[in-house]
């Protein structure tokens, strides 16, 4: 680990001093998983459920504590004593001031838990609640995945519309230069012309917006990773073909990581259940005591005059819970019904799973066959488009069919494109359904 969070860093800085090297999707979430905020966050989370654990363990551990006190008694307390004891009529008392004006006294005490059933209970959920941070971990690191893969593959896709675009632009003015020669000699209508401008004008201002949502796009993804935003990314052209080896309609549910924070959830619950039973359980504590007294009308702390008691005791102390009103007993039915409540959680989250990886897999069948219809739509569009255009400038076709043909092959650019975003993002919540969307970085 140590090693990755250095050489990932170092990796990173070759890339970008190189502003046209292209980073590969497993390439950037890598750099987000070691940076991205949220992933941070949950490993923080991790290491306090740690310390925790170890807080709960320290407190079955011996404890040793040291006292001291010092008393000055400016008026010390009196005592009524019989009478009879000096001599005086019997039911008479005499009162007797005993006791010392200065008090000073020092002792340490320890204790060491023997046993406690609430406390061996509690370690067991301490462990479980540890595993849920590291749960809680891992779901940050499939969101992380799932978020900087669906901006990559979006900014992919930008990047071959941004081409397309700049190819119908570059159609485009071909033909605006070659009507412009037909008007001048009066082989075209100034109309057909007019509309070869306003069609340049339109791919124009659809590239400059393209451009724009390019650029959040890229802001987005970089958020996502973690990565300053001056900081110089470039995403791979070649978008990769969908992986349809491993899609299934039968979802590994146990894998899902909700249903494994869920069923975690349930484990920890039912720990609590057997904590507030435990309490009706005795508990046995081992003790000790060391204390020192001086007394006297003057202090005298060290030297001859000085007069130091002590005393030591040891012992064990059993204490035995009778009754607390049913105090721990309603926590428990408490306790109980929230446990029944994951179960139906349970039982909802895995039709949610099942219909999620359903529907996924439905789309990427669909969107993965749509594809490759799509693309081959598109190329024959383009083929038609170039034949209308050659035939417009032999004077064969009008300038309204040959508009009417550059719509149809925007139709068909534009079905390719929502295709193929399509694809990519049923694929990833197919993964993300059966648990396997980091098997895109290993």
């Amino acid at each position: 680990m140590k090693k990755r969070k250095v050489i990932i860093p170092l990796l990173f800085a070759v890339f970008m001093a190189n502003a046209q090297q292209e980073l590969s999707l497993k390439q950037c979430i890598e750099y987000g998983v070691e940076h991205n905020m949220s992933i941070k966050k949950a490993k923080l989370e991790i290491e306090k459920n740690e310390e925790k654990r170890k807080e709960v363990l320290s407190t079955g551990l011996l404890q040793i504590n040291a006292t001291s006190s010092f008393n000055d008694n400016l008026v010390l307390p009196t005592q009524l004593l019989p009478g009879a004891i000096f001599g005086a009529p019997a039911g008479t008392f005499i009162p007797v001031r005993f006791g010392t004006q200065y008090n000073v006294n020092a002792g340490a005490t320890a204790s060491q838990l023997l046993y406690n059933q609430t406390l061996l209970v509690g370690v067991q959920a301490s462990k479980v609640a540890e595993d849920l941070a590291s749960l809680g971990a891992e779901k940050a690191k499939e969101q992380v995945i799932y978020d900087i893969s669906t901006s990559y593959y979006a900014l992919q896709v930008s990047n071959v519309q941004k081409q397309i675009i700049e190819n119908n632009a570059k159609k485009v003015n071909q033909l605006l230069g070659v009507t412009k020669v037909q008007y001048e000699n009066g082989f075209a209508k100034k109309t057909d012309y007019s509309r070869l401008l306003v069609n340049q004008t339109n791919l124009q201002t659809e590239l400059d917006n393209l451009q724009l949502g390019m650029q959040y796009q890229e802001g987005l993804l970089k958020f996502f990773m973690g990565m300053p935003m001056d900081s110089t990314l470039v995403v791979a052209k070649l978008i990769e073909p969908s992986v349809l080896q491993s899609a299934t309609n039968q979802p590994n549910i146990s894998n899902n990581i909700d249903m494994r924070i869920l069923e975690t959830q349930k484990n920890l619950n039912q720990l609590n259940i057997k904590q507030y039973y435990a309490g009706y359980f005795p508990v046995l504590t081992a003790t000790a005591s060391y204390n020192w007294s001086n007394m006297g009308n003057e202090i005298h702390l060290t030297g001859a005059n000085a007069k130091w008691y002590n005393t030591s005791a040891v012992g064990v102390n059993l204490t035995f819970p009778i009754f607390d009103g049913l105090n721990r007993h309603f926590k428990a039915n408490q306790a109980k019904i929230l446990q029944d409540q994951l179960d139906l959680d349970g039982l909802y989250l895995t039709e949610s799973i099942r219909l999620q990886n359903l529907n996924a897999y439905n789309k990427l069948m669909s969107n993965h066959a749509s594809v490759a219809v799509q693309e081959k739509n598109m190329k024959l569009a383009e083929e038609i488009y170039s034949s209308t255009q050659e035939q417009y400038n032999g004077g064969i076709v009008s300038m309204s069919e040959l508009m009417n043909v550059e719509t149809s092959l925007k139709e068909a650019q534009t079905n390719y494109l929502r295709a193929l975003v399509q694809v990519k993002i049923a694929e990833l919540e197919l993964m993300k359904a059966s648990g396997n969307i980091q098997s895109i970085i290993k």
